[in-house]
């Protein structure tokens, strides 16, 4: 996906790296897939240069995934249930090389919900176009609980607020409250390690 608009700006992110590049910003590629699904990044296009940086390492990608600035909504989100409102629900089928690892390409694979039979009548007229495969709901929603439940709110997130509001700089404000406390740090290293150990 691709996309670049005034009005979405990421907080001044894209404006921040344009600054710091002295390039035109062309393209953004929110979870680019180049190092795969696994290890996605924020991929950049400007004029001249490419900027890519893992989920690991980019500073916005940081605060993302930390949830820290998120819309207020998504921490209580009254469409994060089984029986929604809509005819389908997609979304990434996380868990899936675990449980059909044949579908795992490290490219991305799309798990698709379909809540009743309007859905199921279009799915299928289409499904000679698709490569895919049927699951159970439990299985599907097995690793992607933000199916059903609303991420934790972020105690950091009034605060990374009030100081961007006073226009802070953007990178710093984003490193100070990112930062991991060592005994997280470990946690993730060790976890790196058992992964990597198990490749």
């Amino acid at each position: 996906m691709s996309w670049r608009t005034v009005s979405y700006d990421m907080g001044g992110y894209y404006s921040a790296i344009e600054q710091d590049k002295k390039e035109q910003l062309k393209k953004v590629y929110f979870r680019n897939k180049d190092l795969g699904w696994k290890l996605f990044s924020l991929k950049m296009v400007f004029d001249k240069n490419i900027y890519v940086n893992d989920l690991n390492n980019d500073l916005y990608m940081k605060g993302f995934l930390q949830d820290l600035y998120l819309r207020p909504s998504c921490y209580n989100c009254r469409f994060k249930k089984v029986n929604r409102v809509s005819d389908i629900t997609v979304a990434d089928f996380w868990g899936i090389d675990k449980l059909l690892p044949k579908f795992d390409d490290d490219k991305g694979t799309s798990l698709v919900i379909l809540h009743n039979n309007k859905a199921k009548n279009l799915f299928y007229k289409l499904k000679d176009k698709m490569n895919f495969i049927e699951v159970k709901f439990e299985d599907g929603i097995r690793y992607n609980k933000s199916m059903i439940t609303s991420v934790r709110y972020n105690e950091k997130r009034d605060l990374f607020f009030a100081e961007f509001k006073i226009k802070e700089n953007l990178f710093d404000l984003i490193k100070k409250y990112t930062k991991l406390s060592f005994k997280r740090r470990i946690k993730q290293k060790i976890k790196f390690m058992i992964k990597t150990f198990i490749k």
